[in-house]
């Protein structure tokens, strides 16, 4: 990841955090940012068009319950019969996020061809071995960690 797309990728996620949910994102140290206690949600979305590229977005599951709250404006936290609702939110807001990313990185001029966002269980161990990667970026949302990363091919 170059020191612009690593730059862009934590401005459109600050954007569109703020925008779609209401909750300021912080970037920290990998080694500053909280463990990740549990099994998280990791959502991934590709990019093809003037350039190509993956964007991945973690989140423990509360995070993403209280990311999918704002997001719909409920006050209650989705019950586990309602994890489509999680899931929906996570991929609307990797849409926004890509979208945003790509305007950032490659102008208003190229023409994007964004994919289907996938949401998958990722261990928390293996979060946690993320933290260390230089490719992954570290963020804190009210007090929960946020892992994500951008891939450009």
């Amino acid at each position: 990841m170059t020191a612009s797309s690593r730059e862009y990728l934590a401005e459109a996620l600050g954007h569109v955090f703020v925008s779609m949910a209401g909750l300021p994102v912080r970037s920290l140290e990998a080694d500053m940012t909280p463990d990740v206690r549990s099994d998280a949600l990791n959502v991934k979305i590709e990019f093809t068009g003037g350039g190509s590229g993956e964007i991945g977005i973690v989140m423990e599951r509360p995070l993403a319950s209280l990311v999918t709250c704002r997001i719909l404006g409920r006050s209650d936290a989705p019950s586990p019969s309602e994890d489509t609702l999680i899931e929906d939110a996570l991929k609307e807001l990797a849409n926004v996020v890509c979208g945003h990313f790509v305007t950032l990185m490659y102008g208003y001029t190229s023409v994007f061809k964004i994919s289907i966002p996938r949401v998958l269980l990722i261990g928390s161990a293996a979060c946690n071995m993320l933290k260390t990667n230089p490719d992954v970026s570290t963020f804190v949302v009210e007090s929960h960690p946020l892992l994500a990363t951008v891939r450009i091919r």
